[in-house]
């Protein structure tokens, strides 16, 4: 437990660090995304650069909360991330928390980063 929060901290400082404090950037929380193999919907969250500051295309990042937990949990490194020219979606497994439906919801977040549904 020490070392999960020790490493969290180091990655939190590390981002403090190393991207643009205060940039701006665009999010569309409250995405229904479908889900690969399936179309299930699936609950995302996509975080995209300040396009009067980055020039696409951008650099991209699935994301996905751990153990169980809400979009809101790793929303804070999604900002930092976008803030400093990526583009991340985060998006919620199915419920189970199986390594598959982990695998699948990080491919359906980049399946949807590159359809014509990607609002950016």
């Amino acid at each position: 437990m020490f070392m999960t929060r020790l490493s969290s901290l180091v990655l939190l400082l590390w981002l403090s660090v190393c991207t643009q404090a205060g940039a701006a950037i665009r999010v569309v929380s409250g995405l229904s995304i479908p889900q690969q193999g399936s179309n299930t919907p699936l609950a995302a969250a996509l975080y995209a650069p300040d396009a009067a500051v980055w020039v696409a295309p951008y650099p991209v990042i699935s994301m996905l909360p751990g153990g169980g937990a809400a979009i809101s949990s790793v929303d804070w490194a999604a900002q930092l991330l976008a803030g400093d020219g990526y583009m991340v979606v985060i998006t919620e497994p199915e419920l189970g928390g199986s390594a598959t439906s982990y695998h699948t919801a990080a491919k359906s977040g980049i399946d949807f980063l590159l359809s014509a549904a990607n609002p950016y």
